[in-house]
């Protein structure tokens, strides 16, 4: 069979130069696939040097969850390896992507709290790597869910209406609304206002005030030790179960036992049976039935 060539001229295709040609083409392939799979050819493709070592910067770093950071490998390459160039090519990875994951770029990604192995290796020699560790923190976890009173010790009230007060603030943001209930283990010596403060992701670090005032009687039973009793209530586990400190306040007593006579002089009687009058009145209220005997010093 004679085909035309492209100047005009016939050429004459047989079977033997049919496969003539499909012999040199396939020795071409396979020259070509052993240059490319030869691990020394690889070795001097990138930069026309050895590469000799991979390093990753930064080396050991410390992220947030949330954040992104950018590694960057530098291939040392030549004889010694002492030619340095940012940006040698390389398959990044991560040994565990729920912590961090990489792309291609080198761009990692923080994700959970952990640890994770960022490897680097070389894409023409699979021998050459360079590993890090990056660790990624949560910002809540390092400090624990937890409640300040302020003071808890030392607070005075009186039964003439005196006040004192408290702070209250959480240590770390909850994850749904925290209330502090404050009651008072003893309303007659004392009570406590608000009933409860409210804490919410906004303004959990903000000291809250409550003010206990001191409530009067008419005993004289001397100073009174109370207490408010401090509970929580949130949807958040890690405050829910949490017990924050009860506060100690001491009611001071303004009653005095005693009795009070009047008038003590001037009264005048007569022998005729005139009479005068006395008054007597207790000057505190008493625990318990109080009698005033009288009695005249000269009954003749």
């Amino acid at each position: 069979m004679q085909s035309p060539s492209r100047s005009g001229r016939k050429v004459l295709v047989t079977r033997k130069n049919v496969i003539h040609a499909l012999r040199v083409a396939a020795s071409c392939l396979l020259f070509l696939s052993l240059l490319t799979s030869c691990e020394f050819i690889k070795r001097y493709l990138y930069g026309g040097l050895p590469l000799k070592e991979i390093e990753i910067t930064p080396s050991e770093p410390t992220v947030e969850i949330g954040a992104t950071l950018t590694f960057i490998a530098v291939g040392y390459y030549g004889k010694d390896g002492s030619i340095p160039f940012d940006g040698a090519a390389v398959n990044w990875s991560s040994s565990d992507t729920s912590v961090a994951a990489v792309d291609a770029e080198g761009i990692a990604t923080a994700l959970a709290e952990g640890s994770t192995i960022i490897t680097a290796t070389s894409v023409f020699y699979s021998k050459v790597s360079d590993s890090t560790t990056l660790t990624v923190t949560d910002p809540q976890s390092g400090t624990p869910a937890g409640i300040s009173v302020s003071p808890t010790l030392g607070l005075v009230t009186s039964e003439a209406g005196g006040e004192a007060s408290f702070s209250v603030v959480l240590d770390s943001e909850p994850t749904a609304d925290v209330t502090i209930e404050l009651s008072s283990g003893n309303s007659a010596e004392g009570t406590v206002a608000p009933a409860g403060l409210i804490f919410t992701s906004t303004n959990w670090s903000i000291y809250r005030t409550a003010t206990v005032t001191g409530q009067d009687d008419a005993v004289d039973d001397g100073d009174k030790d109370y207490v408010i009793i401090t509970s929580v209530v949130s949807d958040d586990s890690s405050y829910n179960s949490l017990a924050p400190p009860d506060v100690s306040v001491t009611n001071t007593d303004d009653d005095i036992a005693g009795i009070t006579v009047s008038p003590t002089s001037g009264l005048v009687t007569t022998e005729l049976g005139g009479t005068a009058a006395i008054s007597v009145v207790l000057d505190s209220q008493p625990t318990g039935d109080v009698s005033i005997l009288l009695s005249s010093s000269d009954t003749f």
